[in-house]
């Protein structure tokens, strides 16, 4: 059974929200985000940075989140949460499945280390400011793209909505997401219905 290395918050909430929408059993390894729990002798030999998730799985141990969605669709899919490979809607769906990291989730881990994370003497609110910026015009990206559809390729639900929706969700914690967008709270809501995703940020 595969095992999952999981912070409550961190993207390893992406992981067990696959697994659980693909009904595939796991088993969940608990760990404080704490410099203690990630950076033990014992953890650094699964991830070298000490970061979260990783999964155990047949011998295999993996890090990086988005690497390990496609892995479980892959391994456990069966053609669900993702448009066929060489199909028209595939190009797509890969375009946000990416985006959800590299142009939300990480302005939002910038917001988080300079805002909660650093001691008080190492915070540079400047880097809070820009990431507010790239934050808020990627959102708007996504608000434009959601307009008059229930998620982000259109009627189905993928896992690039699991990728997009993390760092949203994340925003919304913490506090730094904005109310003008409408759409992308709606989204927000319409995934918050899901009793996947409930089970995941348990």
């Amino acid at each position: 059974m595969m095992k999952v290395h999981h912070a409550r918050r961190a993207r390893s909430v992406r992981v067990i929200w696959t697994l659980e929408e693909l009904g595939v059993p796991y088993e969940l390894a608990p760990l404080e985000f704490s410099p203690t729990a990630l950076r033990s002798p014992g953890y650094l030999k699964l991830h070298p940075l000490g970061l979260v998730p990783v999964i155990e799985d047949g011998g295999r141990t993996m890090f990086e989140s988005g690497a390990i969605v496609e892995y479980i669709l892959e391994e456990h899919g069966e053609g669900r949460l993702a448009p066929a490979p060489r199909t028209a809607q595939r190009p797509v769906y890969l375009q946000w499945f990416h985006f959800g990291e590299t142009e939300l989730a990480r302005h939002v881990s910038e917001i988080v280390r300079n805002r909660f994370g650093k001691p008080p003497e190492e915070r540079i609110e400047a880097i809070v400011v820009e990431a507010r910026q790239r934050l808020r015009a990627s959102l708007s990206v996504i608000d434009s793209e959601l307009s008059g559809k229930p998620f982000i390729l259109g009627e189905d639900f993928t896992a690039a909505d699991i990728m997009v929706s993390y760092g949203i969700t994340m925003a919304r914690i913490i506090g730094e997401l904005p109310k003008d967008f409408a759409n992308v709270g709606a989204y927000l809501e319409r995934l918050k219905g899901r009793p996947a995703y409930a089970r995941a940020w348990a």
